[in-house]
């Protein structure tokens, strides 16, 4: 979503006649400051947790969307 701001709001700028590489040195040095926060406020892992895989991710939102879509009357299919 940051990413999405940025890059919107850069458009935006350049459309209003900004200067593109005065735009790319602003954005590199706001990066940079965000990604410093993000070390200083982060925290070390003490044990490290198997990763799940990403199709049982997948399955599990495909299960939470089908479930509240019933629940809300949109599926009416028997269940497989």
């Amino acid at each position: 979503m940051l990413a999405r701001a940025i890059i919107q709001g850069g458009m935006k700028i350049l459309a209003s006649g900004a200067n593109a590489m005065g735009l790319k040195r602003g954005i590199d040095k706001a990066v940079e400051a965000v990604a410093a926060e993000i070390r200083k406020r982060s925290k070390p892992i003490k044990e490290r947790q198997p990763r799940r895989g990403y199709q049982s991710f997948e399955m599990e939102l495909y299960e939470r969307i089908r479930r509240d879509a019933q629940l809300d009357g949109y599926l009416n299919a028997p269940e497989r």
